[in-house]
């Protein structure tokens, strides 16, 4: 409808007003009574103003000035709108530091519009400035990096323990990710428990990101990797007092026709087996250590399997394996992609053995008595679902005593107390 004053002024916008009047209205009047809380709805004829649903509610909300309301996405930049707008309720800044942390996971971490240095760190929905140190720029998804071209000013209240952003990149990463170390071919870190550990290449070896150790024979330095104190056991077993697991993780073991012996050590004959399902149920990852002690009889097959985890279909093959000939000692690892190694040593008659099986993502490495062998092997072991069986899965079954069992997902730091 057009309103004419005198012979050249008309009104059009009177439609428009009463749109927005009967919008006004009806979401005043209870539209928001079956609607999610947080519901947004644009208002008719307006640019900066909407509604907000809250308790069944509708509150009158605006956009900061220079920006407009567009429906699914908020306020938005619009040079265009230039309306006044009045509310009770304000609207948290869309590009306010401490607003952009209002709705995020903790711990998120966001860039600065126009600062290198300078970020936030979200905690209970409130934004934290953080610095890198000077020479680094922050990455979104990376954290700190280096960044000579970055050269701006940055104070902060709360400043980064780290300079080098270690302890920031594996806070959420997964346990065993791995990133170069700055400066090193050898050294890389690796994530555990949501810290770094200075891991190393063997000699001859690099450190490639995305590809592991790779073969450099330019690759010179010395590396020395960083004690893993909070290591623990995912089952132990030492049989001086009983057969339970002694990790404190309650690992249950299956064992049948095992004679146990009241000097503290396990019997097997060629029926025996001993069970843990527990490993049936998860993957043992890119870390493994396992250290045993055993002696073999004189009688039994040629070819005794002293560990296995049996796969569960005939075509399939284990994937860990400890296998005892009448004068070696083979032990095997293949990982998920099909890659397989075999580090072997010497077994000499009538004597006890201490064996130790060590992989941490890049390098397979064993011991025997003072026998050391190693071999690269890169990616995670690969699961076959079945479970871990001491003295093998069929006729190759292991023929002797077992004094002790530990078995880790991670790497001990002091090897020298599993004795």
């Amino acid at each position: 409808m057009d309103i004419y004053f005198g012979s050249s002024v008309r009104l059009t916008n009177i439609t428009y007003f009463s749109k927005a009047a009967i919008w006004h209205k009806r979401y005043r009047g209870g539209r928001c009574s079956h609607i999610p809380d947080n519901t947004e709805f644009p208002l008719p004829g307006k640019c900066r103003k909407y509604f907000r649903c809250y308790n069944g509610k509708a509150e009158e909300k605006c956009c900061r000035w220079g920006y407009s309301f567009k429906q699914g996405r908020g306020c938005r930049r619009d040079y265009h709108c230039k309306e006044k707008c009045d509310s009770q309720h304000p609207v948290p800044d869309p590009h306010d530091l401490q607003d952009r942390c209002r709705n995020m996971p903790q711990g998120s971490e966001l860039r600065v519009p126009g600062k290198c240095r300078q970020y936030l760190r979200c905690y209970n929905g409130k934004a934290e400035e953080k610095c890198c140190q000077w020479g680094y720029s922050f990455k979104p998804g990376r954290g700190c990096r280096r960044d000579y071209h970055c050269k701006e000013k940055c104070d902060s209240q709360h400043p980064v323990p780290d300079p080098h952003g270690l302890q920031d990149r594996c806070r959420y990463l997964p346990d065993h990710s791995t990133f170069p170390m700055e400066g090193r071919c050898r050294g890389y870190w690796t994530c555990y428990n949501r810290k770094p550990r200075a891991s190393c290449c063997l000699e001859g070896y690099s450190f490639i990101e995305g590809k592991g150790c790779q073969r450099n024979y330019r690759c010179r330095e010395s590396c020395i990797p960083s004690p893993a104190g909070d290591c623990r056991p995912e089952a132990s077993y030492d049989f001086k007092n009983s057969l339970d697991d002694q990790s404190g993780n309650n690992v249950r073991a299956k064992y049948q026709h095992v004679k146990h012996s009241r000097s503290g050590k396990i019997k097997f004959s060629r029926s025996s087996r001993m069970t843990i399902e527990h490993f049936a149920r998860q993957s043992f990852g890119t870390h493994l250590f396992i250290a045993l002690k055993f002696k073999k009889y004189k009688y039994g097959s040629r070819r005794q399997v002293l560990l296995t985890n049996c796969a569960c279909c005939v075509s399939q093959k284990p994937s860990i394996q400890i296998i005892v000939t009448r004068r070696r000692i083979k032990m095997k690892l293949a990982t998920s992609d099909g890659r397989r190694e075999k580090l072997k040593f010497r077994l000499k008659r009538r004597r006890k053995v201490r064996l130790t099986l060590q992989y941490d993502g890049n390098t397979f490495r064993g011991t025997v008595n003072n026998q050391k062998r190693s071999a690269q092997l890169r990616g995670r072991i690969a699961n076959t679902h079945s479970p871990l069986v001491i003295g093998g899965c069929h006729d190759d079954s292991f023929v002797g005593k077992l004094f002790y069992i530990h078995i880790y997902k991670c790497l001990p730091s002091d090897r020298r107390q599993l004795k």
